[in-house]
């Protein structure tokens, strides 16, 4: 299988001084159909956050445009569970890719059991939300026991111990940093929390948490030097992703 190119900067939306802001979405363009990237679970030292870790699954879509096909490898955080389904949060730039069709949406969870998932952004105006707040909300079939992430109701404070979970490069990985404070970026309509906690490439729609596992927001883009080295992190907040998901309930 031949790789005709291998795209790491994705969606540049500025450049200040240095670094790029960038998604930390990881993508591949094939000539061919692509075998799935493999999950890698590492496991997590510290017995809670692996715990907490388990609601953070590795997503991987697959788009078409014609001969050319594209392998993204992503994150998502399922946050909430039927008798059916398991309803999972993502960024919205790894659910939807001008000019190319899903082919295939797969998610992986920490045991590496694989399942079919849909996007449920299927309306003009749920497209147009997902767009704005950069979500997506996806649904995949129960079978295993998996948690649902909790809230935090911890009050930020500068310097405060944050923690990142997600699947760079389909590896699991847990990183740790500090909650810088509030920052505004040009293509969010709300503040975004920036963080020290290094993500990369493949992070989008993984989960930031506090000192107690609990979700403080997802992870969406982060700041990186011209050599590819990680800068600052930034996530959705997690009251802008309960405000987006009141939208699904509200249809």
């Amino acid at each position: 299988m031949k790789i005709l190119k291998r795209l790491l900067f994705v969606f540049v939306i500025a450049v200040i001084g240095f670094g790029f802001y960038v998604f930390a979405m990881e993508f591949d363009i094939f000539g061919q159909p692509p075998d799935l990237p493999e999950t890698v679970n590492t496991p997590i030292d510290d017995q809670y956050y692996d715990q907490t870790a388990k609601s953070v699954i590795h997503l991987v879509h697959i788009f078409t445009n014609g001969e050319q096909i594209i392998t993204a490898n992503a994150s998502a955080v399922i946050i909430y569970a039927d008798d059916e389904y398991y309803y999972a949060v993502t960024n919205y730039h790894v659910l939807v890719m001008d000019d190319y069709e899903t082919d295939t949406l797969k998610v992986r969870d920490y045991l590496n059991n694989e399942y079919d998932a849909v996007s449920l952004v299927d309306t003009q105006l749920l497209e147009i939300a997902s767009e704005s707040y950069d979500l997506g909300l996806i649904k995949f079939p129960k079978s295993n026991i998996i948690p649902a992430v909790e809230y935090s109701n911890l009050t930020l404070s500068e310097g405060m111990q944050v923690h990142s979970i997600g699947y760079p490069g389909g590896v699991r990985s847990l990183t740790t940093g500090e909650y810088r404070g509030r920052a505004i970026m040009n293509k969010f309509p709300f503040f975004m929390i920036e963080h020290s906690s290094e993500i990369n490439h493949g992070s989008s729609g993984g989960a930031l948490l506090d000192r107690n596992g609990r979700l403080l927001g997802i992870n969406a883009a982060g700041m990186f030097s011209s050599n590819d080295e990680f800068l600052t992190g930034y996530a959705i907040p997690y009251e802008k992703v309960l405000e987006y998901i009141d939208l699904f309930i509200k249809q």
